[in-house]
Order: structure tokens, then sequence, then C-alpha cells
């Protein structure tokens, strides 16, 4: 009797270690380090979607989940025709397509001069919380000879934007000649973030899962369009095919039929579906070129400091 009950202590034991090991197995999020230090990768990123409880009435499918390796990826069911005409419709709507708009050129020597005076700190910024800092404050160890810079205008008000890309991370500044100030514009927190063009930004990890963000002029994100290809730790080569409707599609749009093919997640109050490869590719399509065109355009307004503040003091 005693060796059954040690047996099964121990079977327990042995369930209870193999769960926290699977748990602690799941791909990790980086732990990274503050905005500070931009050798190593920090942890900025989307969170992973999360699909949480129907809302009441909203007549969605859904699954809640707390476990990303929970998801029940291979049990969802399937986008129909008519949900997935609807999303064509509205990623057809999304331009994927970036610019880096090159603004006023005539002004650019006025802007140069006055970024050269940002990034010696000679003069302040406000950062993303309005908190008034210094370059040096904000960025620790800056070798302003070691980065790379982008100069043009993000924001689509003619006037350039200087990006600083340190390790890791981008800072995109920007200088307000109506009130001689200066704003720390929008921040890149890890080497999943590239900049797509005039206010387009994308992240992209693992080939995986990918988010297209359009920003408004002041750097705040407008909407996002999000999707993915999941599941690869549940079963490899067998991805499930998940879009999300663009966060800007109105949700009086949205009839009852094709809620009912969707899964809500509350956290960005948006709408996924389940799609097949080839209806994944059809959507997608717009968003993958476009980043190859930005990979070839971005060259065209990269910079050295030499190059771009080498003439003056």
């Amino acid at each position: 009797m005693k060796n059954k009950v040690l047996l099964l202590i121990v079977s327990i034991g042995v369930i209870i270690l193999i769960v926290s090991l699977l748990h602690f197995a799941k791909e990790p999020v980086p732990a990274g380090e503050s905005h500070m230090d931009g050798e190593t990768e920090p942890s900025v990123s989307p969170p992973d979607l999360i699909l949480e409880p129907n809302e009441p009435d909203d007549g969605v499918v859904g699954e809640y989940t707390v476990d990303p390796g929970s998801y029940p990826y291979h049990d969802m069911i399937f986008a129909n025709d008519a949900a997935f005409a609807f999303i064509k419709e509205a990623y057809d709507k999304v331009d994927f397509y970036g610019e880096y708009k090159e603004g006023h050129a005539d002004e650019y020597g006025y802007y140069t001069k006055k970024y050269h005076s940002l990034l010696h700190n000679e003069v302040p910024f406000n950062d993303k919380m309005g908190k008034e800092t210094y370059l040096n404050d904000y960025v620790r160890a800056i070798d302003l000879y070691e980065c790379t810079y982008y100069y043009f205008d993000i924001d689509d008000d003619g006037a350039p934007e200087l990006c600083v890309k340190k390790g890791w991370y981008v800072y995109i500044f920007k200088y307000i000649k109506d009130t001689d100030t200066y704003v720390l514009w929008y921040e890149l927190g890890n080497s999943y973030y590239f900049i797509n063009g005039t206010k387009k930004i994308r992240w992209d990890r693992f080939g995986e899962r990918h988010v297209f963000y359009w920003l408004d002029i002041n750097g705040n994100e407008e909407y996002s369009v999000r999707f993915g290809a999941y599941g690869f730790n549940i079963k490899p080569g067998t991805p499930v095919y998940t879009v999300a409707l663009p966060g800007n599609t109105e949700r009086a749009e949205i009839d009852k039929e094709v809620k009912g093919q969707a899964y809500y997640e509350k956290s960005y109050g948006l709408y996924h579906f389940r799609v097949t490869e080839k209806q994944y590719d059809i959507l997608t399509r717009d968003y993958f070129a476009a980043n190859i065109r930005a990979a070839a355009d971005l060259p065209k307004v990269t910079y050295t400091y030499e190059a771009l503040f080498g003439d003056l003091p």
C-alpha cells in the first residue's frame, strides 16, 4: 500500500514538472533593457493575440485563453465566402505602400542645424510623456558617429524629421518651428520594427506575425492591421493563417454573418478570422510587396553623421 501511495505521489510530481517545463518552453518575449540602452533587444512588441470571451450580443465565435500556447488554432472555423469578400474589400482600402517624402528640400539646411543642436545637447526635447530631457540623459552612451540617420518628412507636414538609429532602437525627432521646440515623435523599440515611409511603420517577427501601423501627424497610432501564420509550435508544418479586419473598419459595417465567422480580440477591439493559405496570400501580397519597395528606397534617405552634419562645427 505504501508503495502505491509513493508511486502516486511521484507520478503527480512528474506531471507537475512536465506542465511547468511546457509552460516555460513556449516562445519567450525578449527581456531587454530600458530605452537608455540600445545594445540589447528590448521587450517592446505587440501583445500576442488574445481571444477574449464574447461581448454580450456581439454574435462572434471566440475562445478565451491566457496562455499563447493554448490557442485553439486548429479548431478555429474558416471564414466563409461572404466573410472573406468583406475582409478583402477592407484590405483593398489599405495603402500598404510607403513613400519617404522629401518635404521642402530648400529648408533642409535650416533644419539640419536645428537637429545638430539637439544631438549635441544644446537644447532639450519633450519625450512621449511630455517630460523635458536631453539626448544624453535619454539615450545612454550614444556615439553620434556610430549611429545611422534617416532624414525625411515622416509626418507629412513639409519639414524633415530626424531618425537616429542606435543599436536596436530608432528615435524619431521632430523640430517644431512655430514654437522652437523639439519632441520625440516616435520610438522604435526593437529589431522587429521597420519604417515603411511617411506615417507608416511595420512590425514583423519571425515571418509569423505582422502588424502594419498607420500613424497620425503627431506620431500616434491611427489604426493597425494585424495578421499572421500561427501554430508552428503545435503542429509543425501546418500553420493556421489568421487575419484581422483593419482597425479603421467601422463596426456598423460588419453584418451578423461576418461576425459569425470572427474571433473577437477585446484588447484591441479587432475581429480575427481564419483563412486559407491562398486567401492569406491574396490579402497580404501588397503588404509584403510594399516592404520590399521600402527596403529598396530607405537607403536614399539614409546618412552617416559625417554625410549629414559634417559641415557643421
